[in-house]
């Protein structure tokens, strides 16, 4: 039996394809083996990339924002950005189909490209992420405080908000601590339940005041404003890679991965796009674009009941998508640790979970701290989240704009260049640097300086991450899940060709 399995190793490490290339070799062990691989499947890797997404609480919120910006052609920039990120999405399977990683986008961008590539897309989408989760949890202490205000009339609730922001971030760690498949089938529940109660209030909303639609075609538009809003619409989607982050986990990560960004982007464009319609319906007819979650209940006119069922799955979506946003950029963490660009610390295994645990104390400690000097420093959470708006869209736009751009040379890298990919890849990947172009400078004109800061924190932590390159002397990045011995000669297989054996001399 020993004989049989040294020729099977053998087999792996010297067969000589026909050509004169290099042997290719299976290594041991691979680089992520630490984790938990080939423990999760299709539906936790949808909940981590839907939850992330949070449709529920963004198209409560977003909405407005996104009229505030384009105003009439609000409609315009909301199709465009379909439009943007189905070609992202489309662009981005492609990576998933052939490599598994733990560090998504920046993985890619690192094979496709090399270390400085690497470097800008990775600072580029560690400040999105942190940006998306600082706000998501900003999101979720603020609905939390409002619902205090039916059950506790008497108290103010300004006054809960570092309470509740401490024991949401407490939450997320420890449903991080217990586990992928827990936490994500727990993330996946919440937010269905959040999107019952977005589609019925917005199904309500519509069926209410019935014809009352925003112009698909304005008569007049800014193209930079347009473009904006197509930047904010781009925005609405960012965490829909997050299930990348997990395919080292994976059972079938090159089958289940792309089916989840698929059915989450999918998912999540019918309800923004209701609640879009549903918001537009209801407050327009009052003369005012309002958040559905900023309404006051004593108003004329609004149902209570509807007010604090919408504040109940706003709550539960952003609890989900706080939940989800930290497991996807501790692993994110984790992985700029493994290539050498944050401290090595932060890039080990707990044995006992076999979790990252040290990234998740440090990422979920940066966040919290962030989050609270926030609220100490502008006193509103819509300040707060609306530069964590900003900073998701500049952010992980130009981390999906460098992976798009970095395709054709990915594809040329494998041996499978494709003409029709490429041209795609090089227009989608484009057309997100202008809009989110559009978006700066569309702040920029209109006042708001606060745009300035997703730009100078990745400036900086590119710059960071450059000097760690030269400083230690890196010349690879992209570390990334490896089929090795074990996946080939499965763990106990003497045993069963012994009992085969037995089994016929019988």
């Amino acid at each position: 039996m020993r004989d049989l399995e040294a020729s099977i190793r053998k087999s792996m490490t010297l067969v000589r394809p026909r050509t004169s290339r290099a042997r290719i070799r299976v290594p041991k062990r691979s680089p992520l083996a630490e984790l938990r691989r080939r423990s999760v499947g299709p539906l936790d890797l949808f909940g981590q990339s839907i939850s992330a997404v949070a449709p529920s609480a963004a198209g409560a919120t977003i909405p407005v924002a996104l009229y505030a910006v384009a105003g009439d052609a609000s409609t315009l920039s909301l199709l465009i950005g379909f439009v943007l990120i189905a070609f992202v999405v489309a662009t981005v399977t492609q990576y998933a189909r052939r490599m598994v990683t733990s560090g998504s986008v920046y993985s890619y961008a690192a094979w496709a490209g090399g270390v400085r590539t690497a470097t800008a897309a990775g600072a580029a989408l560690l400040v999105g992420t942190l940006g998306i989760t600082v706000g998501v949890l900003v999101g979720a202490a603020s609905s939390a405080r409002v619902l205090l205000r039916f059950a506790l009339p008497a108290v103010p609730v300004d006054a809960w908000m570092p309470l509740l922001l401490v024991l949401v971030a407490v939450l997320g760690l420890a449903l991080f601590a217990i586990g992928v498949r827990p936490s994500t089938r727990i993330t996946l529940i919440v937010e269905l339940l959040a999107v019952l109660a977005i589609v019925v209030v917005m199904s309500v909303l519509i069926v209410a005041n019935w014809g009352v639609v925003p112009p698909l075609m304005p008569t007049e538009a800014d193209p930079a404003a347009v473009g904006a809003g197509a930047a904010v619409a781009v925005g609405l989607f960012v965490g829909f890679e997050t299930s990348a982050t997990l395919g080292a986990e994976a059972q079938r990560p090159f089958r289940d991965v792309p089916r989840s960004f698929v059915l989450s982007v999918v998912v999540a464009a019918v309800i923004f796009a209701l609640s879009f319609f549903g918001q537009y319906a209801g407050f327009q007819t009052r003369g005012a674009f309002t958040a559905v979650g900023d309404v006051d209940p004593s108003t004329p006119g609004t149902s209570t009941l509807l007010v604090i069922a919408l504040d109940v799955g706003i709550l539960l979506s952003y609890l989900a998508a706080f939940i989800a946003s930290l497991n996807g950029v501790i692993r994110l963490v984790f992985t700029l640790s493994r290539d050498g660009l944050l401290p090595a610390a932060l890039g080990r295994v707990d044995r006992r979970n076999r979790l990252p645990m040290r990234a998740a104390y440090g990422v979920a400690g940066l966040v919290l701290l962030t989050a609270l000097a926030a609220m100490s420093f502008t006193a509103r959470p819509e300040s707060v989240t609306g530069v964590a708006l900003s900073t998701s869209a500049i952010g992980c736009g130009l981390a999906y704009a460098i992976a798009c751009l970095l395709l054709p040379r990915f594809r040329r890298r494998i041996g499978e260049p494709l003409l029709i990919a490429s041209v795609a890849a090089y227009a989608v990947g484009s057309a997100i640097v202008v809009v989110v172009l559009c978006f700066v400078v569309w702040n920029l004109v209109e006042g708001v300086v606060a745009v300035l800061v997703p730009v100078l924190l990745i400036a900086a932590v590119w710059a960071a991450f450059a000097l760690k390159v030269r400083r230690r002397g890196i010349v690879t990045v992209g570390v990334y899940d490896q089929t090795d011995e074990r996946d080939l000669v499965p763990t106990g297989v003497e045993a069963r060709f012994e009992t085969s054996a037995h089994a016929s001399e019988r």
